[in-house]
């Protein structure tokens, strides 16, 4: 996420793309197929920032990503470096998950009914909401 303060504008890696939100209203994403999948994102985003808005907007159940680091989901991880996500190392894999380069439904192991508490901890660490952005689909 970056946000450009000067100019109001907010950009995301997310969907697997780039998405500038801008004051004007305008979006801007990339890897689009067709105008109806654009929309289709835009609108899944927009659900979102709707729900975080409603949820009171006091933080109570928002978390500080800027203040997550990969050493933090590197520890919920299973740490095996498989390689099944297509990554050398399970660091690896958390700097990318956090660039939005990586999905968290890619760690292949955290699927596995035995990791439920590496899972319990990314849940505790990053929120359902996040983890959903993150690319978790569940077990």
């Amino acid at each position: 996420m970056n946000y450009v303060r000067k100019k109001n504008i907010l950009t995301l890696t997310i969907y697997d793309r780039i998405i500038s939100l801008y004051p004007s209203g305008k979006i801007s994403m990339n890897k689009t197929h067709d105008v109806e999948e654009a929309f289709e994102i835009a609108g899944e985003l927009m659900d979102r920032i709707n729900r975080a808005h409603d949820s009171g907007g006091d933080g109570s159940d928002s978390r500080d990503m800027s203040r997550i680091g990969p050493m933090d989901v590197h520890r919920c991880l299973p740490g095996s470096n498989c390689g099944d996500c297509g990554e050398s190392t399970c660091m690896a894999f958390a700097m990318k998950l956090l660039n939005g380069e990586q999905k968290l439904d890619s760690c292949l192991p955290l699927k596995e009914p035995w990791m439920q508490e590496k899972v319990q901890c990314l849940e505790k660490l990053l929120g359902e909401d996040m983890m959903e952005t993150l690319g978790w689909s569940g077990y």
